[in-house]
């Protein structure tokens, strides 16, 4: 009789055993739920963190940057000189712009043929080491008997041009601090059809021809030179800009 009761509380301290070692297995599992949720949500939180601030460091970037655009242009063509391109650049941003260059082609025809004609004949100029916030005001660069191209982009040394298209390449204040260059200004100019001027009785002072600018437009040469040959950016000037390259 005695060994019965003790078989039959063995087996209810067997089973309360068994119960809480299943509840404790279960109170194991929801905890360990909890504390996965947990570090999810902590992570995400985290991650949220890290855009605001990215997102508040753009939005601030792109408020004080710089901002490169040619709002006129004119045309010189000098028996004497090389011909002329004068541009009028404005920086409407909040801050200078440093290295400001043109990287232009000049064309024998007011259109481009594709594809792009390989390798890429280009040319470059540098404009200003640095350009203040505010600025308003003209530059200019020669253009080169032997820098005009044909529609197709071949080399046609010589001969007059009757459009520049060209980008100008620049360095914001934040752009210094990465080695990254904006290359979002980009302009044609359609340049008229006006003969070489020499200083005479009739005409003492070199005219300067208005040009008509364009800013846009399509060439698949910028195009090939923004993706293949410099780390530039192109971005839009009414959004953030990003820390990828164009």
């Amino acid at each position: 009789m005695r060994s019965y009761w003790l078989i039959f509380a063995g087996t209810v301290v067997g089973a309360f055993t068994l119960f809480a070692a299943i509840a404790a297995a279960l109170y194991a599992r929801e905890a360990a739920k909890h504390t996965e949720t947990g570090s999810i949500q902590a992570e995400r939180s985290a991650k949220a963190a890290e855009d605001a601030i990215v997102a508040s460091r753009e939005i601030g970037e792109a408020q004080a940057r710089a901002y490169i655009s040619v709002t006129k242009a004119w045309f010189e063509n000098n028996a004497k000189a090389l011909p002329k391109i004068i541009i009028q650049v404005r920086n409407s941003g909040q801050s200078p712009a440093y290295d400001l260059r043109a990287v232009y082609r000049a064309c024998t025809e007011p259109i481009s043929v594709e594809p792009v004609l390989k390798p890429l004949k280009v040319n470059s100029f540098p404009l200003t080491d640095l350009w203040p916030a505010g600025a308003d005001e003209i530059l200019a660069f020669g253009i080169h008997p032997d820098e005009v191209v044909d529609q197709t982009g071949k080399g046609a040394p010589g001969k007059s041009f009757a459009m520049v298209e060209l980008i100008l390449e620049y360095q914001t204040v934040f752009d210094r601090l990465r080695q990254r260059v904006d290359m979002d200004t980009a302009v044609r100019l359609l340049i008229p059809n006006v003969p070489k001027w020499s200083p005479s009785l009739d005409q003492l002072k070199l005219p300067r021809h208005p040009v008509a600018v364009m800013t846009s437009f399509t060439a698949g040469w910028i195009h090939e030179y923004r993706q293949t040959l410099s780390k530039g950016r192109v971005i839009k000037k009414d959004e953030p800009e990003t820390d990828g390259n164009a």
